[in-house]
C-alpha cells in the first residue's frame, strides 16, 4: 500500500496532470469501493440490511466530506507542488490525531510524545521550505519587480 501510494502520486503528476482533481479523486475512491465491496461480500463483512438510515447517511457523509474532500485536495496538491511535497501532508496526521485526542478525549500527552511530534513537524517544514535564495529573492522584491541581471540593486 505504501509503495502504491507513492508510485501513484508520481504517475498522477507525470501523466494525469491535465485531469481535474475532482475526477481523479472520484475515480480513485470509486475504484477502491468497487474493489472492496466484492471482498466484503465474500468474507461476510458486508452488513447489508443491518444498517439503519441514520448510519448509512452518516457513512455517506463521512465518506464524501472526509475522504472525498481530502483526496480532491491531495490530487490538487500533487499537481501544484509535486508528489514529494504533497506526500509529506500525510506526516501531519499523527500530530493532528494526538492534538485532537488531547483536546477532545482528554488523553495524556507525555514529553517524549511532544518531542516526537516536534520532529515530525520540523521534518515537514524542512521539506516544504523553498531554497533560501528563492525565499530571499521573494522577500526582497515584489513579484515582477526583480532587478535586471547585472543591476546594482540600489
Amino acid at each position: 500500500a505504501t509503495f502504491c501510494y507513492g508510485f501513484s502520486a508520481v504517475i498522477i503528476r507525470r501523466f494525469l496532470h491535465h485531469v481535474p482533481a475532482i475526477f481523479l479523486a472520484s475515480a480513485q475512491l470509486g475504484f477502491a469501493s468497487l474493489y472492496l465491496v466484492p471482498l466484503a461480500l465474500f468474507r461476510g463483512d458486508f452488513p447489508g440490511a443491518g444498517i439503519g438510515t441514520n448510519a448509512m447517511l452518516s457513512l455517506i457523509l463521512l465518506g464524501a466530506a472526509n475522504s472525498g474532500v481530502a483526496v480532491i485536495g491531495y490530487m490538487w496538491l500533487i499537481r501544484e507542488v509535486g508528489p514529494v511535497r504533497a506526500g509529506v501532508v500525510t506526516y501531519l496526521m499523527p500530530p493532528i490525531g494526538v492534538t485532537l485526542g488531547w483536546l477532545v478525549l482528554g488523553e495524556s500527552v507525555g514529553w517524549n510524545l511532544l518531542i516526537g511530534l516536534a520532529f515530525v513537524v520540523a521534518g515537514v517544514a524542512l521539506v516544504q521550505q523553498p531554497p533560501l535564495r528563492a525565499l530571499a529573492r521573494r522577500l526582497s522584491f515584489p513579484r515582477g519587480a526583480e532587478p535586471a541581471p547585472g543591476a546594482s540593486g540600489d
